[in-house]
């Protein structure tokens, strides 16, 4: 049980392989009795039997030929009890084989396979890989493929099958790709097992072939509407169907994602340049498609079409947003990977980012920004309508049982609508992408100064979605410019949202003064509270702690700090408020103070960073900056965790400076 739950390739996975090998792998043994080991485990633990055979390579006592011996039986067994008419059986009827227990020993000589196959590559181990070729033919390999009766064996008989050349299995070669080339014809045929079609293929050198077939298929939405278009015809999807053009492009694009994503393939892919650039070229030509649904979705009218056509917002046939969505997120990760592999080095400022960058700055965010806040594919359900109009019929509270059940499922819908909206998505990713490429070292400084400034407007907006679209790009951007010491003043025009604050730090500083100020206009703090956690500050404060600057940065947010606490005095004896209290009033403070009080570094730094407060002449900033360390310490209570000491010599500090009173004043 501890070995099915390991994970793969790991020190205490090795260790309990080797504890179990010869009880489960006595390769001195007979062959019988290695599959019979063998079937005890398939049948009492398939994944731990999985974990087992894939790591006895690492096994000092097993060589690499008893592992190929053992590969090769597994083989055997698989071929001697497929699809046989009679009681499957082992010997004595110890062990019962079924369909099931076929296919994890199939999985396991993939694994198995898998596992070796860097070191059959050796010319010292020729001998051992062609002895698997001898055993692994193409005629067994197309008698297993065509008596599996479900997709999961008959793709493991593939992928056992990559492993061998195309040259040596023909006939099988010459099924598969006709196989490739009908995915998603019909509706949901052959898509579960296009990765394992890309392996194979790709391990047979068929690389050309599946890039061509992959780039017509993202061709194909275009040259449809195209020719659509040279008929003067539309056509509207049916019912929420989707043709197979749309399908198969959608499928295409994330093939090409997977492509680039596995490191198996992604350096083979990139060699091909003439497809890389056809690629490329065909997912520009969806940008005025992109920029029409998107006009459309926000329900700004089109002024800049070239063609007077002006979109509604239904789905024709050719495009989903799905598809537009995908094609967006290929396109920018085909900049990362091209950028990335250049030759000469990483060129920043590249032409493709900087065009790409040049749209979502003039024309996505603007967009967005003007955005009334509707959603346009917002429309009444009939059925819902007609319901309720039945409900007339019926009692009173029963009708409004239904009402409300169905004001939820509507309210569901609609969070499932927002979340979907095309708009909003692409600004998602695009933020994600931006601080991607600031990540990788792709941007000049005046690039990154430009988005954040872009960054800074969609703080400013009054859409709390796009806002929220944007954050988690946002933090980690912020966090990038710290890291990378990019917080040193530059050279910048914009306006940063506490003048006071421009000293403390550069433009990061600036965008996340104004990142958490924005939310002191929100009124449901508890919701603010958990937005605004993504930010992760206390990343930013360590990373302030390591460098010896937090105490700095803390005094550009105690401003904030003091200005979003209550200012009227608590009646005498009042129990000080903890954190969670603040949350209602305050999230921003709140936020701050949560992170600060985890650390005795960060109620150190809020100490010194607190001090010139109480030191001031004002005694609404004093009692403000007094009960943000009550806050503390009522936070902490008793933990023996917590090194209170700063606290507590700031207090004294503070107390030591107070003018004493002769007689006590009666309102205290």
């Amino acid at each position: 049980a501890r070995l099915a739950i390991e994970g793969w390739e790991t020190p205490i996975t090795i260790k309990l392989t080797s504890l179990l090998l010869e009880s489960y792998f006595p390769h001195t043994q007979k062959r019988t009795e290695q599959v019979a080991r063998a079937l005890t485990l398939f049948e009492s633990n398939p994944q731990a039997a999985l974990k087992f055979y894939s790591h006895v390579h690492h096994s000092a006592t097993v060589d690499l030929s008893s592992v190929c011996k053992l590969l090769g039986l597994f083989y055997r067994f698989l071929c001697k009890y497929k699809g046989s008419d009679t009681d499957k059986s082992q010997g004595d009827d110890e062990h019962k084989i079924d369909d099931l227990i076929l296919e994890n020993v199939a999985e396991t000589i993939v694994v198995m396979w898998d596992s070796i196959s860097a070191q059959l590559e050796k010319a010292d181990n020729s001998l051992l890989k062609e002895a698997l070729h001898r055993i692994v033919t193409d005629e067994t390999l197309c008698d297993l493929y065509n008596w599996f009766p479900t997709t999961r064996g008959k793709l493991l008989i593939l992928r056992i099958s990559s492993h061998l050349p195309k040259d040596s299995i023909p006939t099988l070669h010459d099924a598969i790709v006709p196989l490739f080339r009908s995915v998603g014809e019909n509706e949901g045929e052959g898509q579960e097992g296009l990765h394992v079609l890309l392996e194979c293929m790709y391990k047979w050198e068929d690389e050309d072939e599946v890039l061509d077939a992959l780039t017509n298929w993202v061709q194909a939405p275009l040259t449809q509407k195209s020719e659509a278009n040279a008929t003067n015809t539309k056509r509207k999807r049916a019912n929420g169907s989707v043709s197979s053009a749309v399908t198969r492009a959608i499928l295409a694009l994330n093939a090409f994602s997977s492509l680039m994503t596995s490191s198996s393939t992604r350096q083979t892919t990139l060699q091909k340049i003439n497809h890389i650039v056809q690629l490329v070229g065909i997912l520009s030509q969806y940008s005025p498609v992109i920029q029409k649904r998107v006009l459309a979705l926000l329900g700004i009218e089109n002024t800049d079409a070239e063609d007077g056509e002006n979109w509604t917002v239904e789905d024709d046939e050719f495009f989903t947003d799905e598809l537009l969505l995908s094609v967006y997120t290929l396109y920018c990760k085909m900049i990362i990977h091209i950028t990335g592999s250049n030759e000469g080095g990483r060129e920043r400022d590249s032409g493709a980012m900087m065009g790409w960058l040049q749209w979502v700055t003039e024309a996505l965010v603007p967009s967005l920004l003007l955005w009334n806040g509707k959603y346009e594919r917002d429309q009444p359900d009939t059925d819902t309508t007609q319901k309720r109009k039945t409900n007339k019929r019926k009692g009173r509270k029963e009708k409004d049982k239904e009402n409300e059940s169905e004001e939820e499922s509507d309210k569901e819908s609609e969070t499932e609508e927002k979340d979907e909206f095309l708009p909003l998505q692409l600004l998602q990713f695009s933020c994600l992408f931006l601080t991607e490429f600031v990540g990788l070292g792709f941007c000049t400084n005046t690039t990154v100064t430009n988005i954040c400034t872009l960054f800074e407007s969609l703080l400013t907006t009054s859409q709390w979605e796009v806002i929220n679209s944007a954050l988690p790009s946002i933090s980690r951007f912020i966090y990038l410019l710290y890291d990378m010491n990019l917080d040193r003043p530059l050279s910048t025009s914009q306006t940063p949202c506490h003048e006071s604050h421009v000293h403390y730090g550069g433009i990061a500083t600036n965008l996340l003064c104004k990142a958490v100020d924005v939310f002191s206009n929100r009124s449901d703090g508890e919701k603010v509270f958990s937005e605004m956690s993504i930010f992760r500050i206390g990343d930013i404060f360590l990373l302030h702690h390591k460098k010896g600057t937090l105490s700095n940065l803390l005094k550009g947010f105690i401003p904030i700090l003091l200005s979003s606490m209550d200012s009227t005095l608590p009646p005498r004896g009042k129990t000080p408020k903890n954190i969670r209290s603040v949350v209602d009033s305050s999230p921003e403070a709140a936020l701050l103070l949560f992170t600060l009080y985890k650390s005795v570094h960060g109620i150190s730094a809020l100490c010194q960073a607190l001090q010139k407060y109480l030191n001031s002449n004002d005694t609404i900033t004093q009692y403000k900056s007094l009960q943000i360390l009550s806050t503390i310490v009522n936070e902490c209570g008793s933990s023996s965790s917590k090194d209170l000491s700063s606290v507590q010599n700031t207090l004294i500090n503070f107390i030591s400076k107070l003018a004493p009173e002769s007689e006590p004043s009666s309102s205290t």
